[in-house]
């Protein structure tokens, strides 16, 4: 699945989390709201979007999701090790999150 490294394309990034089962809803909405802000702090962010599960299938669902897009690799690892979404990470999602309950995949799109 090789591609022609000359031709920028967009990077799209799909993050899902799942909880412990201890984690108050105040701290699944704190993930929410840090992550919200990561756009305004990051400028490489070219799309962004967050979510909460609906409930609809607790038992086999993730908490929350993100769809970022990134015009390009380098954008993509500016955000991947930016200041601001390390700080979430390490203060709000760390911290509740369960084991292996991180999935995500990086991908070009057009």
């Amino acid at each position: 699945m090789g591609r022609d490294r000359s031709i920028e394309m967009v990077v799209q990034h799909v993050v899902l989390l799942k909880f412990v089962e201890t984690a108050t809803q105040e701290q699944k909405d704190l993930v929410v709201t840090e992550l919200r802000k990561l756009p305004n702090v990051i400028p490489q962010i070219k799309s962004f979007r967050v979510g909460a599960d609906l409930g609809l299938d607790v038992a086999r669902n993730s908490h929350v999701s993100v769809v970022a897009e990134f015009e390009n690799e380098a954008d993509y690892q500016v955000y991947a090790t930016h200041e601001a979404h390390l700080q979430v990470i390490t203060t709000y999602i760390r911290p509740i999150i369960a084991q292996g309950g991180r999935t995500a995949v990086q991908s070009f799109v057009e």
